[in-house]
């Protein structure tokens, strides 16, 4: 007998929470990541919902993602989140935030092993062509590793990089610029099926 409907998501559902289940045993915790859930449906946050709320007595830590300011009260993202604060269920709500200039500038002479004071010409131009957003800014360094922008000195044991030659480069300043350029590095073949899946 073929089911549809409703009675097919419950189906789907109740399979998916076993699956689930036979990872998440006492010994063996796991871990379900679900990110930009922003862009879900209602079906996948039902199924989501289930999950969590069939899942009280096993070891399962459930840490659900989306972007705040592409959300609204009528969202349904909003009504499952308000539907699992119903049952109780321990939220932990984390806001992450666009990284500080100062904090760009940490990471960069960091990652980099270079001072503060040397890596500040790098990281205001970072900063300032992606507002500290931590995709955008590792996007970007890669960016300009890969162009030969910001290369390593064997010989002296520092990194390089030329803010003129970045600047004048015409490195774009967001996320879909960024992106559009590394698919047109991309073969032929590739950007096809990029744009056959779009």
């Amino acid at each position: 007998m073929k089911v549809k409907g409703l009675m097919a998501q419950n189906q789907f559902n109740f399979v998916f929470q076993l699956l689930v289940r036979a990872f998440a045993i006492p010994g063996n915790p796991t871990i379900l990541v679900i990110d930009d859930l922003q862009w879900a449906d209602k079906a996948s946050l039902d199924l989501l919902r289930a999950l969590v709320i069939g899942s009280k007595t096993n070891p399962i830590l459930v840490i659900e993602c989306y972007r705040e300011n592409e959300i609204s009260d009528v969202h349904p993202l909003s009504a499952h989140l308000q539907y699992m604060k119903g049952w109780k269920i321990p939220l932990t709500e984390i806001q992450v935030g666009n990284l500080t200039k100062d904090e760009v500038n940490t990471l960069l002479s960091d990652v980099m092993n270079e001072s503060f004071p040397r890596s500040k010409s790098l990281s205001n131009v970072v900063y300032r062509k992606t507002c500290g957003n931590a995709l955008l800014v590792k996007q970007l360094i890669m960016t300009l590793w890969n162009e030969g922008l910001l290369v390593f000195s064997f010989h002296d044991r520092i990194w390089r990089w030329n803010i003129k030659l970045i600047e004048s480069k015409g490195i774009p300043d967001d996320a879909a610029g960024l992106m559009a350029k590394k698919i047109l590095c991309l073969s032929s073949d590739v950007q096809m099926v990029l744009m056959g899946m779009a």
